[in-house]
């Protein structure tokens, strides 16, 4: 008597890729025998655009961001490209799946106890540095904080032992609770705002 065979699930043997089909091998659990199937090429899929709270990762640099206004087209910055980055200019805007989104604020924590950081570039659209944004980023030493920057979170720059300057922009209105706090360094804090008031 002929047995049918029994194939199982399969199993990818090869990944398919944009150029090139794959192959899904299946076997017979009676007698072992195997057949292959071709895995159509992948096609390249316009992706879904991200969701508000999505994060994700720039197209070319691995600089992680996390969606805020879908609509706006707005992300704020979470996390540097590589953790050891010496000097890191945060971007005005990055693109995801081809698309192009602002940058409008640093996150919360964004560099937190980074230690090998000494030097940031704050990009033209930041609006806001979160609270704890660059908290005992100990060998920081100089921050450019871009024009549009209204507004400096509690803790952002507490700790920074080894900064030395920092140049607000004129649209500052608000900063933070010890927001420089324990930067017994920091001589210099160019203020170009005239918003700012006294509390």
């Amino acid at each position: 008597k002929k047995y049918d065979h029994d194939w199982d699930g399969g199993k990818v043997t090869k990944e398919a890729t944009c150029s090139e089909a794959g192959v899904k091998t299946y076997t017979c659990s009676v007698c072992g025998e195997t057949k292959t199937e071709a895995i159509p090429k992948k096609t390249a899929t316009t992706q879904e655009p991200p969701k508000k709270g999505d994060v994700v990762k720039d197209d070319k640099t691995s600089v992680k961001v996390e969606v805020t206004d879908v609509k706006k087209k707005e992300v704020e910055y979470k996390e540097p490209d590589g953790k050891k980055a010496k000097t890191v200019s945060i971007p005005a805007t990055v693109k995801i799946n081809g698309v192009t989104y602002k940058v409008t604020k640093i996150a919360d924590n964004a560099f937190k106890n980074n230690k090998t950081v000494t030097k940031v570039t704050v990009g033209s659209n930041i609006k806001t540095i979160g609270k704890n944004a660059f908290y005992k980023c100990t060998k920081l030493k100089t921050v450019k904080i871009g024009k549009n920057v209204t507004g400096v979170g509690a803790n952002a720059f507490k700790g920074c032992s080894s900064l030395t300057s920092v140049t607000l922009g004129s649209k500052a209105t608000k900063i933070g609770a010890n927001a420089f706090s324990g930067c017994k360094k920091l001589k210099t804090i160019k203020i170009t705002s005239t918003k700012l008031s006294s509390k």
